[in-house]
């Protein structure tokens, strides 16, 4: 890979033909890294538009695991009602969650409904009794916007004071009310995922892989435990150097 950057260290990159074959073997690479996980393990999922496929294609592959037996908790939320379409929460419980008989309970969401500091600071005093174990997470499936952000954190000269906080609230750059976890909750897993397709994205991806150092001008880079697959479709993985879109990344 004579020529090609220095490759983030514990990052890989799964490129697939097309999006669609993209969300058939993703599912199927869920499943199976669901299946592996023992009772009582902890998975963020993301909303948004994207992984919305990725879990039509959950339900077809495999809808018999004991999807009850885990604890499920929500990257981030937009500060709206629960029933209202843009709901994160929502979609997740409509698109994937429902559907495959979860119990409610094994749940713990961001309420956008609650004024956003009082839903922060409930979801991180149910996350804190969730911290006797670390990491806190076993999976971490995470979107990547156009802009770069990753769950509601986004790119920035300078973040808030997170403190030790595992969620927060935060503000879309055009000034609407977010609830996410904070980088150091995201941090806490033993493997993330970033789910990115179109060629929308592929300059936030190339950020995210070429930039030399983590930074709040870089979310992805500051909430990413020790293990990172990156599942592109080509459109998305489009800005990175030939080698790495043919996998020569060591």
């Amino acid at each position: 890979m004579t020529g090609a950057p220095a490759f983030p260290p514990g990052h890989r990159i799964r490129v697939f033909p097309d999006a669609e074959t993209l969300f058939e073997e993703g599912a199927t690479l869920f499943a199976n890294a669901i299946s592996g996980l023992p009772r009582g393990a902890r998975v963020v999922l993301p909303g948004g538009s994207t992984p919305r496929a990725l879990y039509r294609q959950v339900l077809r592959a495999r809808p018999g695991l004991e999807w009850s037996s885990f604890r499920y908790v929500t990257s981030d939320e937009r500060c709206v009602p629960l029933d209202h379409p843009e709901s994160n929460f929502g979609r997740l419980w409509s698109d994937l969650l429902g559907p495959l008989g979860v119990d409610r309970e094994r749940v713990l969401r961001l309420r956008g409904e609650d004024p956003p500091e009082q839903a922060a600071e409930k979801a991180n005093r149910e996350l804190v009794d969730l911290a006797q174990r670390v990491p806190l997470f076993d999976l971490v499936i995470l979107g990547l916007g156009e802009d770069g952000h990753t769950a509601s954190l986004f790119p920035a000269e300078t973040w808030p004071d997170f403190g030790t906080h595992w969620a927060a609230s935060t503000r879309h750059p055009e000034g609407a009310w977010r609830l996410t976890l904070t980088p150091a909750a995201l941090r806490s897993t033993r493997a993330t995922w970033f789910l990115v397709v179109g060629s929308a994205k592929a300059d936030a991806v190339a950020r995210s892989l070429l930039a030399p150092e983590p930074s709040p001008l870089v979310p992805s880079r500051m909430a990413v435990g020790p293990e990172v697959l990156w599942i592109l479709d080509p459109e998305a993985a489009s800005g990175l150097p030939d080698a790495w879109r043919r996998g020569e990344t060591a």
